[in-house]
């Protein structure tokens, strides 16, 4: 009976995104004044931006936000060049069509708080329900088996949540908050991972010899879960001038993930694919990374017309921490299993991702046009890239980009109702081939994945090509305010 290994090198789907993993702000306040909100955070969504900045917001308040994100992203994989097992060229080079995303508006980037001062003139806390504003599902259809993304990424649905307990204090004389701090803690939760590609199965050497598809194709697809993350966030402002304001906020802690769960492993289908009438199995597995520390810092000007604040204008440094995420890590709870007269062995996998920090500049503010009527915030931000030229991927692409983003909110009786649009720019991408870092996960009977050395037989890389998009972001929000809502101005 022969000894086969089952490795899923390319199966970890969180690369990353706003620094990375996401596409940019949330809350209608914030998408609207560009993501420039460290300082202002005027509503609950400062158990998320800046905790300290909650203390400022007295009475009890409720705050619903949504955002309705679409990504636009195509990706035009180069030609390959099949080789023989001398490495020698083998044919005409093969072209690929463009793939694209295949889904619409992605629907679950709500968030939910409620703050009281409990009748404290100084103390606010605060609970809620946020998630990062990413794109948690996409979709790259190959029903042809010979797509651009088959051996990278299929499809994947993602849902991260934060349960967020926060408390913050101020100081305050005269008519002047001067300084305040604050603190969130999070508990962090996956509460399903799906995500799923092709692998190259066991076989002989011909039949793993494939640039779109091979004889021996099987496909992975995962299902896991994590409810045991942890981290807090903590923040600070200081006013020591009636029209300066300076804050700070930071993910201290990063997160440790361990989703658990299930490995499904079927044949791929199509002509002349070996495995396409075999039964599937599961695998018992735990996938292991990184979300990484942030910190972002902020200053505020006011401006006032005869003692009321009118408008301001914001600027702020965001830094994430993303090269803390070097790899992906994978455990079987199972070693080894019998299957189509193989003895499969499953070994522990350590996938190097190799990310980088990143940086972003946020420039915004807002005009109250009519007091309590009209605001109107704009606002815009850039943002440098998560991925390393060589590890580009399309499941969430972290390029250059460039956001523009625009709102208005009107208020009544402590009602306030608001919405926000912004435009995300990516700068185009393209990895050569010979910077391609993502290869075929081919399977070696012993266990290990074949390794791309220079030395024939090498996988095929998978992520040369071009890659284009943006995203577009709509998002609507509530603000209430009950005491105002009760009891009138």
């Amino acid at each position: 009976m022969a000894a086969v290994g089952v490795g899923l090198g390319a199966l970890a789907p969180l690369d990353a995104r706003a620094g990375g993993f996401e596409y940019g702000p949330q809350g209608f306040h914030a998408v609207g004044r560009g993501g420039a909100f460290t300082v202002r955070a005027d509503d609950p969504s400062a158990l998320y931006w800046n905790p300290s900045r909650l203390a400022l917001l007295r009475g009890t308040r409720f705050h619903y936000s949504h955002n309705f994100p679409q990504e636009t992203l195509t990706f035009r994989r180069s030609p390959g060049q099949a080789v023989d097992w001398q490495g020698n060229p083998a044919g005409s080079p093969i072209t690929f069509a463009p793939a694209s995303e295949a889904l619409g508006f992605f629907p679950l980037n709500a968030s939910f708080a409620i703050t009281s001062d409990f009748g404290l003139d100084d103390a606010t806390f605060a609970l809620g329900m946020v998630g990062p504003s990413a794109m948690g599902k996409a979709r790259f259809d190959d029903p042809s088996s010979t797509g651009a993304t088959r051996y990278s990424f299929l499809d994947m649905d993602i849902t991260m949540m934060f349960l967020t307990l926060s408390g913050a204090w101020r100081y305050r004389t005269g008519d002047r908050d001067w300084f305040g701090v604050g603190v969130s803690l999070q508990y962090a939760m996956i509460p399903w991972m799906k995500y799923s590609l092709m692998l190259v199965a066991p076989a002989g050497s011909t039949n793993q010899n494939g640039v779109a598809n091979t004889p021996s194709d099987m496909r992975a697809d995962l299902d896991m879960k994590d409810l045991t993350g942890f981290t807090a966030i903590v923040g600070a402002f200081v006013r020591p001038l009636p029209y300066l304001e300076f804050a700070v906020s930071s993910r201290l802690i990063p997160i440790r993930y361990n989703p658990t769960g299930n490995i499904r492993i079927s044949g791929a289908q199509g002509d002349g694919m070996l495995f396409k009438n075999m039964d599937p199995f599961t695998i018992p597995a735990t996938l292991t990374f990184t979300y990484p520390m942030t910190a972002q810092v902020g200053a505020r000007y006011l401006f006032e017309r005869g003692g009321r604040e009118v408008g301001d204008i914001e600027l702020d440094f965001v830094w994430e921490h993303w090269s803390q995420l070097k790899s992906f890590d994978i455990t079987f709870s199972e070693t080894t299993l019998e299957k189509l007269g193989y003895r499969m062995t499953f070994k522990k996998l350590v996938l190097a991702r190799n990310y980088q920090d990143t940086f972003s500049l946020r420039l915004g503010g807002q005009w109250n046009a009519i007091p309590k009527w009209l605001t109107v915030r704009a606002g815009g931000w850039w943002e440098s890239p998560a991925h390393r030229v060589g590890y580009t991927m399309l499941d969430f692409p972290s390029l250059n980009r460039f956001g523009l983003a625009a709102g208005l909110s009107t208020e009544w009786r402590g009602i306030e109702f608001g919405i926000a649009y912004a435009h995300v720019f990516q700068q185009d991408r393209t990895v050569c081939v010979n910077q391609a870092g993502i290869y075929q996960q081919v399977m070696q009977p012993d266990g290990s994945m074949l390794v791309h050395d220079g030395t024939a037989p090498d996988p095929y890389p998978v992520n040369a090509g071009r890659y284009s998009g943006s995203f577009d972001v709509v998002t609507i929000g509530l603000n209430l305010h009950f005491d105002t809502l009760i009891h009138g101005e």
